[in-house]
């Protein structure tokens, strides 16, 4: 829905605000502030290493339970590590296809969606 051109009136403009998040559009965390740059391919770089740093984050969290000496199922990382790609299958999906996203300019030209500036 973030693609329509309307009008969103609260809470629905709210609620649009949060899904932003899920859909892997880190604009949401204000992003070139952190990195001191508007670029497009430093979003999509950052956009693209979400899940890794979810993964990265769940060995972490594997690695100090085997450290405190707790019992870790394998199959259980594993399926929880199938649930987050289900999850986050059709964000990943749609954030790769977004830089062929094109439209066209008046004169004829095209300009990327992302990166329309």
């Amino acid at each position: 829905f973030h693609s329509l051109k309307l009008l969103w009136l609260e809470p629905a403009k709210s609620i649009m605000k949060v899904m932003a998040f899920f859909r892997l559009d880190l604009d949401v965390l204000h992003l070139p502030c952190v990195l001191g740059t508007d670029n497009p391919v430093s979003k999509f770089v950052c956009s693209l290493s979400v899940y890794p740093v979810v993964l990265g984050c769940l060995l972490l969290a594997i690695l100090a339970a085997r450290i405190s000496k707790r019992h870790v199922d394998v199959n259980a990382v594993f399926n929880l590590n199938g649930g987050i790609l289900v999850t986050m299958f059709i964000s990943l999906t749609l954030l790769v296809l977004r830089p062929f996203d094109c439209q066209l300019n008046p004169d004829g030209s095209e300009f990327l969606v992302m990166s329309p500036g």
